[in-house]
């Protein structure tokens, strides 16, 4: 009787495991979209375009607000630690990732320079204002970590 009862719970210790590592990659996730949305909305008003007109930016502030709704606690914060001493180094894929797709669709704004803010994706928002050098991306080479520049 005794291993019944530790298998569950080792079973219940996975399985809070894994909602606390979906929690976090969700937290992760909802700040990645709010801090673009914070450098897009700086960037076309150093343009001196009304963020309203980027619809999708609501998307970031939907982000933001859903943050706010979940302040950090000592606890979160301490699995976020957790959590990114363990990353692998596939985290630096996914970043070298996130960049040469941004790059590239900077590039064909940089050709085109032709976007509809009513209905582009933050992730066309973010671009387009890379190709019109409102924003810049600086990766530090000896950390996963990727530094959004606006220059408003």
């Amino acid at each position: 009787m005794p291993r019944n009862r530790e298998a569950r719970i080792a079973r219940l210790g996975a399985r809070l495991n894994h909602a606390a590592a979906a929690e976090i990659r969700e937290r992760c996730r909802l700040r990645a979209i709010a801090t673009i949305g914070a450098a897009v909305r700086c960037a076309l008003e150093g343009e001196g375009i009304d963020p309203a007109r980027a619809a999708r930016l609501r998307e970031a502030e939907i982000a933001e607000a859903t943050l706010a709704a979940r302040p950090d606690t000592p606890e979160l914060e301490r699995a976020d630690n957790d959590c990114a001493a363990c990353r692998s180094a596939g985290d630096r894929d996914i970043l070298d990732g996130f960049l040469a797709e941004t790059r590239r669709r900077a590039s064909s704004y940089e050709a085109d320079g032709a976007i509809d803010l009513a209905a582009a994706p933050l992730a066309d928002l973010l671009a387009w204002c890379i190709a019109r050098r409102s924003i810049t991306l600086q990766q530090a080479s000896s950390e996963n970590l990727l530094l959004i520049c606006c220059k408003p």
